[in-house]
């Protein structure tokens, strides 16, 4: 037994050890890609420019990433030892959201306040968005699953909170943008200077809280019995690595995934204590984060005058390893089943209220703004004027919303997980990644050829997510978080197609907050023609849906041809959710609230339910398109991030009812 240890010992050091040395050999290839190769021999020369440049930006942003990664690693390991979850990381407990969330607020409406409180503005947004993870996830007293949806939801609100005040500073958008995505660029020594005696002394707290930390692994019970003041300190561990999240996201923006992915590996080195896996972490992250900035920096000039941000290649990196850890750590998923639960049958006279109040939601788009003279109402003989501008865009977002809860509708009946939508589960990202990709090589693009790449982007992911998740007991919590890892990974490929922050890329950022003011005249004619064939498609499968939803083996015995109708249900229900991206963009909730309302409101029945969620998914749109255009006039907030707002504190309240019901 001692020799198998020794034995795993020295190979993780030698694994170690050759990890460092292509880091290190990598580090000399991007400074040879920086200064040139024929400058080199001006290294030796104390008054040239090229040793100014290696010693003012190459070396500081190389100490900066093995700084930052030992610091990530170092946070990580205890997140994940104060609370037993091998899925805890600043990135999926929302801290570094938060944190990120914090700075952005104070950059744009208190500058003032950064120059000397940057890290206790970071350092308030991180403690409130972890706080906000840990008040969701205590009924079920900080299970693995419980913490990471929480945390990746929070992760996702504070992305888009973050997303909307950027849009309303365009002036600061690319500058912003950038810094947002994780950039280490250094230009001298004070920000190592600032950062290093604040991350050691983390460090040193870390190490003095050892031994309990490792009695920890005897539950809180065992610990209590020994005299572990379990409470302080998991309270003390955990602020410190909140405080190191803050101080990274202060000094260079988000990095993500590195606090998640660090842990992980050094656990597939083989140390068996917690103060072994804790002195690992240091040299893993620092290798891994120094790796993953030099990369970024090496591949840089294939993308022409793009800048690749170090945070969209970690988390390019990182959320793959999610994804692992969950197939890895399967049994904390359980293999339960969530249907929705029964609703009611909507009388006419139900119907009838929902149709007026759609109708008065569609009139008030139309007539009620403000103008130069304060707030008006268009009345019917004045309205042809304005007709041609507010009307594509209402019809726009109404047909997206549509589509949206069709799409929302279709999944959550088929997995029978009643959190599930194209937004949440990735497939709205993949489609936005492909059409993002598309439209920077080829900006022209006629319409169908970007249905066809938004399209394919979303069954694309949708595919990868059921491959992934292809066990027969497969948890719903469980798919929700591997679509969220999906969803992740094509967001990181979207920054960096976008890092280049030129007009072009804050056009296509502002189209992927969801706008519909570029829906002119005639524009919203395809939508309708694209959302009619989702529908007469749903209609022609309608048998299909409702039989698939029973689960099962009772499908296959009723003659239903198992393999294509999934996959041809499947295949409507990406398309529609390909169409709304276009309109609205990745992230809106629409799909998961609408098919919500309408199941509590029309019952079980499968055509009155995709019915009922179409025109709520419509109204919910039409409603945040005109809140958007109204609310904060002359600014507007695109309708798709404005749903998405709403939609976040849907899905928390949601989320928190589900916990309390168990």
């Amino acid at each position: 037994m001692i020799s198998n240890t020794h034995d795993s010992r020295l190979t993780g050091f030698g694994a170690l050890a050759l990890v460092g040395l292509a880091a290190f050999a990598l580090s000399l290839l991007q400074l040879g890609q920086l200064l040139g190769w024929q400058s080199l021999p001006e290294l030796l020369d104390a008054g040239s420019f090229t040793r100014v440049l290696a010693w003012q930006a190459w070396a500081p942003r190389t100490l900066m990433a093995i700084l930052l990664g030992a610091g990530l690693g170092i946070a990580g390991c205890l997140m994940q030892q104060v609370l037993r979850n091998p899925l805890a990381s600043p990135t999926t407990m929302g801290t570094a959201a938060g944190a990120q969330l914090a700075l952005t607020v104070a950059m744009l409406l208190m500058p003032s306040t950064l120059e000397q409180g940057r890290t206790l503005v970071a350092l308030g947004g991180a403690v409130l968005a972890t706080a906000v993870v840990l008040l969701l996830s205590m009924k079920d007293r900080l299970a693995p699953v419980s913490v990471a949806l929480s945390g990746m939801l929070v992760t996702l609100y504070c992305g888009a909170l973050s997303h909307a005040l950027m849009l309303l500073n365009e002036q600061r958008l690319a500058s912003m943008f950038l810094w947002g995505a994780g950039n280490l660029d250094q230009y001298g020594w004070q920000g190592l200077a600032r950062l290093w005696p604040l991350l050691a002394a983390c460090g040193v707290v870390a190490l003095a809280l050892r031994r309990p930390l490792a009695m920890l692994e005897l539950g809180s019970n065992g610990a209590a019995s020994l005299g572990v003041p379990t409470q302080w300190i998991r309270l003390g561990a955990l602020g410190a690595a909140v405080l190191i999240t803050a101080l990274v996201v202060g000094e260079v923006g988000l990095i993500g995934f590195v606090g998640l992915v660090t842990p992980s590996l050094v656990r597939l080195l083989g140390p068996r204590t917690f103060l072994a896996r804790l002195l690992w972490c240091i040299p893993v992250g620092a290798l891994l984060l120094l790796i993953a900035d030099t990369a970024a920096q090496l591949l840089t000039p294939w993308l022409g005058a793009r800048l690749i941000p170090t945070g969209a290649m970690t988390a390019l990196i990182g959320a793959p390893v999610l994804v692992w850890l969950l197939r890895r750590h399967s049994s904390a998923f359980g293999a339960t089943r969530e249907g929705l639960q029964p609703g009611r049958h909507a009388n006419w006279l139900s119907w009838s209220v929902v149709l007026v109040l759609f109708g008065a939601t569609v009139w008030l788009a139309l007539s009620w703004g403000p103008a130069a003279q304060g707030w008006h109402w268009t009345p019917w003989s004045e309205l042809e004027p304005v007709w041609q501008w507010r009307a594509p865009r209402v019809f726009s977002a109404a047909l997206a919303g549509a589509l949206l809860a069709l799409a929302g509708t279709i999944i959550q009946r088929l997995t029978h997980n009643p959190m599930a939508s194209p937004e949440i589960l990735g497939i709205s990202s993949g489609a936005a990644m492909c059409l993002v990709a598309l439209l920077l090589f080829w900006p022209l693009a006629p319409r169908l050829a970007q249905l066809g790449a938004a399209g394919a982007g979303s069954a694309a992911a949708l595919a990868l997510l059921l491959w992934l998740s292809r066990q027969q007991h497969m948890g719903p919590h469980r798919l929700l978080l591997t679509g969220i890892g999906l969803g992740a990974a094509a967001d990181a490929l979207v920054r960096l197609l976008l890092s280049g922050g030129d007009a072009q890329a804050l056009a296509l950022l502002t189209w992927l907050s969801g706008s519909t003011y570029q829906n002119i005249v005639n524009e919203h004619q395809w939508l309708l023609a694209w959302a009619l064939a989702c529908a007469m498609a749903a209609a022609l499968m309608l048998r299909w849906i409702r039989l698939l939803g029973l689960g099962g083996e009772m499908p296959q015995s009723l003659g239903v041809p198992m393999a294509a109708a999934r996959a041809g249900v499947l295949l409507v229900a990406c398309l529609a959710a390909a169409g709304a991206t276009m309109v609205v963009g990745p992230l809106s909730f629409v799909g998961l609230m609408a098919p919500h309302m309408a199941h509590r409101w029309s019952g079980r029945q499968a055509g009155m339910h995709l019915l009922a969620a179409g025109l709520f998914g419509a109204w919910l749109m039409i409603l945040a398109d005109w809140a958007g255009r109204t609310l904060i006039y002359p600014d507007q907030l695109p309708a798709g991030l404005l749903a998405a707002l709403l939609g976040g504190v849907y899905w928390l309240w949601q989320w928190r009812g589900q916990r309390s019901g168990r």
